[in-house]
């Protein structure tokens, strides 16, 4: 999550850290796994560490759509069964459009310095507003690369912004999930609004319960 003072513009896109961010590492030859940080907020220390033993990417899901940027972008990482016994918190996915406006939490280990690839240290978090999807396409209107459907939902806020590094992290609203970090603009300054893959879209409802069985 970057701070708008902070940055520097850049001339490509970085790849995302996945859902390991902390060490370097080279991602072809790291095995897939999930990290939680229940009991701290840095990357690289405390929480527990599971294998993942199945990715199942949304068959919509097109690579390379666009530079960071693709409809659809959405998976479920599933481990051993039982793996999350009395380690997990339960929260609530959305069963409803979100207010315009509507103030909501974003947290994740993404870049706060373009001119730093490194992720960050420790866990960030920042408030952001709802979108409205018109507003959103406007603002995104002059990117060839990027076209705002209805599988996403978009927030913004002067001066913040999702950065490389946060795909993946949660929108959660009043306590509930709404969405998935997606993109953002490059530069990761707030000049446009950052896109969220939208839990109630009906194309990611269906797949998410396809493949959860919930």
């Amino acid at each position: 999550l970057a701070n708008e003072k902070d940055e520097t513009l850049v001339k490509e896109v970085g790849q995302s850290g996945r859902i390991i961010n902390g060490n370097r590492v080279e991602i072809a030859n790291f095995k897939y796994v999930v990290i939680v940080r229940g009991v701290s907020n840095f990357a690289t220390s405390g929480g527990v560490l599971f294998q993942v033993i199945r990715i199942a990417i949304h068959p919509s899901y097109i690579l390379d759509r666009g530079p960071g940027v693709a409809d659809y972008n959405v998976a479920i990482l599933r481990v051993r069964t039982n793996a999350f016994i009395n380690r997990l918190t339960r929260i609530p996915f959305a069963t409803a459009e979100v207010q315009i406006g509507a103030r909501c939490l974003i947290c994740g280990w993404g870049r706060i310095n373009l001119r730093v690839p490194e992720p960050s240290a420790e866990l960030r978090f920042v408030f952001m507003n709802i979108v409205s999807q018109s507003a959103c396409s406007a603002r995104w209107a002059s990117s060839r690369f990027q076209t705002i459907t209805s599988n996403m939902i978009c927030v913004g806020s002067r001066n913040v912004d999702i950065c490389y590094g946060d795909n993946g992290a949660p929108l959660v609203c009043n306590g509930v999930l709404v969405g998935v970090a997606s993109f953002s603009n490059p530069s990761c300054d707030g000049s446009r609004p950052a896109g969220f893959t939208k839990i109630i879209a009906p194309n990611i409802t269906a797949f998410i319960r396809r493949e959860t069985r919930v």
